[in-house]
Order: structure tokens, then C-alpha cells, then sequence
């Protein structure tokens, strides 16, 4: 082969790694907010060495491994503490490098193959098996003392199994054009082995400016909270977040919101990037401190309030103390005051081995040890500081004293009331009969908030899991436009037992 024939070779090879190239390293500060926390992804290779019957292969995969779906949902606590795993059941690009001894009679013909395609995963990765797939083509580069130099066409198609994200076991078959009357196309099976070209928290850092601050920090009495507002209109909607999570969370919903009216989230304190905030915390204290940084922004009332998950205890708390700033409430797979007095025992001692890893995590955090993101598209001097981590166990451990909180008080609401139930709750690791009573719990929970309000409604979201928020946005955004619009003309809403869902 000619100088200027490897060179064209390594010029297309190039070129091909340089498309598959992980978007993360350009700086997109401009990005839209509802991209702003699930549009990254992080390349991964893979070392392959493999034999069988008459083909001796050596090579390499080169993944972009991508959410296909767009999903985050929440994941077990581990030793990093990551609050989103991707789940990359899907289809991502593919670029695979490969040399091929092939024994043909007395020859050793030499492939190299780059070649392009889809490889589709079967499987969420937090499974110990992984199925997957691949497609892939492109040119094959032959050459041998008998056959000359040639560049046949060509495709190939693997099936594998990923053993718990670390061992690659799979099967190949190779077509290739004929060289010279030959036919050189082969199967072989090989293994291979992950190589850390990258990760979450690293495709996150080389998002130059990709998550700046975007709200504005706000004093509410010595320290600072961080509130994010879009659009005009009232009344303003205002989304509490559940545990540990900061304003990003609703990243999905608000830029849809912001359409028809104001809309605000925002990090309470010590997480995202608000400062932290006096112990302990409680939904009670958490209330004043909104309270005040929504006068001290001035938004305006009265609020429609959206709270998710433990933001549930308070946005009702909320309520109760300022009924007269407050035009209607929408939860969105809320917790209960009773919950944990009524789950089952399994479930209650998971519970309490996810608060005692949050303690640790926090106070790893806090000596200065190398801990992962808690949201890996922020930026890692927020997303890994200590604050974040002791303010997410802090509420978690006041949670039940929230919840006594909530009991002392008039529950009732005399709102407009919309709750919002994933359909797919269920806790990750339990046994099927505990998945199936806490389910039944669940819905039976969940209706009696719906009783918290003479107008209040239930809309199902039966192919969401608990972040609805995420797994399905549209039906969040339209219940609480629903709300807004309802309000606007004056209008109540009419009570139903079941809405119909999405």
C-alpha cells in the first residue's frame, strides 16, 4: 500500500472517532434549560482479545454510551452517592477497531477493520447481566504475501453479555466481499475488558460553563438561598424538590411551565448552591426560609405550590401557615406523615441502612475525602461539596420529625388540590411480595392525601416510577397548567377520585 493509502486510511479513521467524540467536551452554556441536567454521556473502551475456529482477533470497542430514553431515575445509595444513574437501555454509536489473523490454507491473511455502527443495550446497566447487540460496517483493509494489498467492503454483527459492566463476553460474524476469489468472511468469539476512557463525573467536568449559576442568590436572614425563575404571568408557581435534590430536578417541567405563567424553583439550603442553613432540617424550617426568600425575590402571591416527593410535607406545611398566600397545591408523588409507621419491615430497615450511608458519605465529604457528585452534570466543585451531602442527610434524619410536624397541624386543605401518583413505585432490591404491599400501600397513601381537599383530584401516571416529574413531565405540566388556567377564570376544580393519567 502506498504512503498516500495509509495515510487516507488514518485520515477516515479520524474522522470517524472524531464524530463519535462525546458532545461533553464542547462548552454549551447556552444550552436550554431542560437539557441543562440529561443531555451528557461519557465514552467507554473496551480491550478484546478472542479466537475461534479459524480467526485470531485483537482490538477495541469505542462506545458513546448514551440515555437513550432521556431518563434519570433515583438510584440505591452507594459509596459515591450519585442522585441520577443513567440507564442506557437503548441504542448508542458504536466505533469498533479490530485485527484479524485468519488461517485460509497455508495463508495468514492480515484485517484491520474500522468499522461504524449502532450497539443497542437490552438491559438497564444496574443489572449483574446485560444483553447487547451490534451492527457495524465499513471498510476492511486486507493484506497478505499472497493476496496483495486490498480494501473490501464489508459488515459484521455481534451479540454479547456484559458481566456486571466490567467483563465482555461475545460472538462475531464478519462478511466480507470476496478478495480475489477468497472468501475471507469469519466468526470468532472473544473477551473483553472495560477501560476507564471516562466517566459521569468526568464527562461533566468537561462541560466548560455547561451548568452555570442560573438564578440569583437571595439573603433570607445571614446566609443565601438560590432561586431560579422563568416566565411572567400569575399566579407564580413555585416547585419544592424531594430530599437532597437541587432546583435542576424540575429542569424538564419548568421551561414548560414558563410558558403560561412565573414559575420558581430553587435550592434549599446547603443544597446546589445555596448556603447551608441552621439545624435541624425540618419541613418547618424549610417553610419560614421560603417563606421569606419568596418575599425577599419578590414573587408575589398567591402561589400555586408543587411539591415532589418529601417537598410534599412542605408545600402542605406551607399551606397550613399561610393559607391566604396560597391559591392552590399540586403533589406529585408526595410523601406521607404515616408512611413509615406503615411500611413494611423490610423496607424500614433499608431505610434506615440509606441514612446511616448518608451519614457517612457526608462526613467523608466533610474530611476532605474524594466523594462522587451527588448530581454529576453539575459542576464538581458544587456537586461534590460537603454541604450538599450533610444537608441531604440532615433531612433525611428530620424526616419524621417533619412528619410529626405535619400531624400536629390541621391537614385539610382548602384549595384546589391535585395529587400525582407514579404508577411504578416500588422499592429497588425488595422481594415481590414486599414490592406488592408496598404498592398497595402506596395508592392507598396516596388517596388519602387526595381527601386533604374538597377539590381534590388524582391523576395516575402508570408508566412513571416515583421521579413522575422525569419519567413522564407531561402530565405534570399539565396538571399544573391545568390549575393555573382554572384559577385564572375563577374556575375550582371539580373533585374526582382519578384523573386519567399518562
Amino acid at each position: 500500500m502506498t504512503g498516500r493509502g495509509r495515510d487516507a486510511r488514518w485520515r477516515t479513521l479520524l474522522l470517524i472517532v472524531t464524530l463519535l467524540a462525546p458532545s461533553a467536551g464542547r462548552a454549551a452554556s447556552d444550552e436550554p434549560l431542560a437539557k441543562w441536567d440529561d443531555d451528557w454521556s461519557y465514552p467507554e473502551g473496551l480491550l478484546k482479545i478472542g479466537a475461534l475456529r479459524y480467526s485470531v482477533i485483537a482490538g477495541a470497542t469505542y462506545t458513546r454510551r448514551v440515555d437513550a430514553r432521556g431518563v434519570f431515575e433515583p438510584s440505591q445509595v452507594d459509596p459515591n452517592l450519585d442522585l441520577y444513574r443513567p440507564t442506557p437501555k437503548g441504542t448508542t454509536p458504536n466505533l469498533d477497531l479490530v485485527w484479524t489473523g485468519l488461517f485460509v490454507g497455508g495463508e495468514t491473511p492480515n484485517i484491520l477493520a474500522p468499522t461504524l455502527g449502532l450497539k443497542s443495550f437490552l438491559a438497564r446497566s444496574d443489572r449483574a447481566l446485560v444483553p447487547f447487540a451490534a451492527l457495524r460496517g465499513g471498510p476492511y483493509f486486507v493484506s497478505s504475501d499472497e493476496l496483495g494489498r486490498h480494501t473490501a467492503a464489508g459488515a459484521n454483527v455481534t451479540v454479547g453479555v456484559e458481566v456486571r459492566r466490567q467483563l465482555i463476553l461475545s460472538v462475531r460474524y464478519d462478511w466480507i466481499t470476496r478478495v480475489e476469489g477468497t472468501d475471507l468472511s469469519n466468526w470468532s468469539a472473544s473477551v473483553s475488558v472495560r477501560l476507564p476512557l471516562g466517566d459521569r463525573s468526568g464527562a461533566a467536568e468537561r462541560k466548560t460553563g455547561f451548568l452555570p449559576q442560573p438564578g440569583e442568590l437571595v439573603d433570607v436572614g445571614g446566609y443565601d438561598l438560590h432561586i431560579v425563575c422563568r416566565g411572567e404571568g400569575t399566579p407564580a408557581v413555585v416547585l419544592d424538590a424531594g430530599m437532597g435534590e437541587a432546583w435542576a430536578t424540575w429542569s424538564k417541567v419548568q421551561p414548560a411551565l414558563a410558558r403560561t405563567t412565573r414559575v420558581c424553583s430553587y435550592d434549599r439550603a446547603g443544597i446546589g448552591y445555596s448556603d447551608p442553613g441552621p439545624l435541624p432540617r425540618t419541613s418547618g424550617r424549610i417553610v419560614e426560609e421560603l417563606h421569606g426568600l419568596l418575599q425577599a425575590a419578590g414573587i408575589e402571591g398567591p402561589y400555586v405550590l408543587v411539591g415532589h416527593s418529601f417537598g410534599g410535607y412542605n408545600v402542605r406545611l406551607f399551606a397550613y401557615r399561610y393559607p391566604r398566600e396560597v391559591a392552590g397545591v399540586v403533589l406529585v408523588d408526595a410523601s406521607h406523615e404515616d408512611q413509615w409507621r406503615r411500611f413494611p419491615r423490610p423496607v424500614l430497615e433499608e431505610a434506615e441502612r440509606m441514612r446511616e450511608q448518608l451519614r457517612e458519605a457526608a462526613e467523608r465529604a466533610e474530611r476532605g475525602e474524594r466523594v462522587g457528585p451527588i448530581v454529576p452534570s453539575f459542576p464538581p466543585a458544587v456537586a461534590s461539596r460537603p454541604a450538599w451531602y450533610r444537608a441531604r442527610y440532615e433531612e433525611y434524619r428530620s424526616a419524621e420529625e417533619s412528619a410529626a410536624e405535619l400531624r400536629a397541624v390541621d391537614r385539610r386543605l382548602g384549595v384546589p388540590l391535585v395529587v400525582i401518583t407514579g404508577g411504578r413505585m416500588a422499592p429497588i432490591g425488595a422481594t415481590r411480595e414486599v414490592r406488592a404491599e408496598v404498592q398497595r400501600l402506596w395508592a392507598e397513601l396516596q388517596a388519602e392525601l387526595v381527601g386533604l381537599s374538597p377539590l381534590g383530584t388524582h391523576v395516575v401516571a402508570r408508566r412513571s416510577g416515583h421521579f413522575v416529574h422525569r419519567d413522564n413531565p407531561k402530565v405534570v405540566v399539565k396538571a399544573i397548567e391545568g390549575m393555573v388556567l382554572d384559577l385564572r377564570r375563577g374556575q375550582a376544580t371539580t373533585p374526582s377520585s382519578e384523573g386519567p393519567g399518562e
